[in-house]
């Protein structure tokens, strides 16, 4: 990505399309900017303990967003999601 990943967040039409891996901080800023359209989640059968850490890190959203099921994978036990967010 030729820009700072907060700079492609807050652009709106300066992306057509793409993937982006990241944090939760980062996850948080796109999906402020109405810029996630899918998310790709992976789950894995692990035990842990320790602080409730979130997938997004930042101030709460309201309204939540509903996700929509696209795919559902398993191998060896680890899940393998892709939602779709509706467009509001």
């Amino acid at each position: 990505m030729s820009t700072s990943p907060r700079r492609w967040a807050s652009s709106p039409g300066s992306v057509t399309g793409g993937c982006c891996e990241g944090g939760p901080t980062l996850l948080a800023q796109v999906v402020a900017a109405g810029r996630l359209d899918d998310l790709c989640l992976t789950l894995a059968p692990l035990l842990v303990a320790g602080d409730h850490r979130r997938i997004m890190r930042g101030p709460a959203l309201d309204p939540s967003r509903p996700l929509s099921l696209a795919h559902l994978l398993e191998e060896e036990g680890a899940l393998f999601a892709r939602y779709l967010v509706p467009v509001r």
